[in-house]
């Protein structure tokens, strides 16, 4: 029963007995200032791999200069507004969201915080601070201050000690940035 039911799939479905090139990994590596990605493309061919790995990295080098500009647009916005391009306003526009959506536990103006506890890079002072120096950074820390329009697309940081730090969300960014250049490709990772 067995054998008469794959002999019917192969004369029902030919192209099941032809032999299908293997999937293969294809590795790639970028360093974009101190973020080392890695990317394992699996496709059928090297030239296809090899394509679209360009085209992702040439994304992330792209966005990556644009994370470099949003810090300087960043320190300006806490003198005046800023006018944004629609790529800079959806990167700020998305830290704000996420932000809000967690209640400020994702703070990208958690700065002061971080350097009070010591959990800024390079920093060898971990301590517990006091309660006064906690309500002292706190008052330069608040996305709500983030002040976006879109229409024309400007930043402006309300208090002038706030410190935006898009690139400290520079990995999950660039990388949610190529998702949409995975899709075709059987299987990708990222790192």
């Amino acid at each position: 029963m067995v054998c008469c039911a794959v002999l019917l799939l192969l004369n029902v479905l030919p192209g099941l007995a032809q032999e299908v090139p293997p999937v293969r990994k294809y590795p790639y590596q970028l360093t974009l200032g101190t973020q080392r990605i890695e990317i394992e493309l699996y496709s059928l061919s090297e030239a296809d791999a090899g394509e679209r790995a360009v085209d992702i990295i040439d994304t992330l080098r792209a966005r990556w200069q644009l994370l470099n500009q949003a810090g300087r647009m960043a320190d300006a916005a806490r003198a005046g507004t800023v006018a944004l391009g629609p790529e800079a306003y959806a990167l700020f526009d998305k830290l704000r969201e996420f932000c809000q959506l967690s209640k400020g536990a994702f703070d990208p103006t958690d700065q002061p915080l971080r350097e009070l506890w010591g959990f800024a890079p390079g920093a060898l002072n971990y301590r517990v601070p006091r309660a006064e120096e906690i309500a002292l950074a706190k008052q330069a820390v608040d996305c709500a201050q983030i002040e976006l329009k879109p229409v024309p697309p400007t930043l402006f940081l309300a208090n002038p000690r706030l410190r935006l730090q898009p690139e400290r969300y520079a990995t999950g960014w660039l990388l949610d940035q190529v998702v949409p250049l995975l899709a075709e490709l059987p299987a990708a990772m990222l790192r």
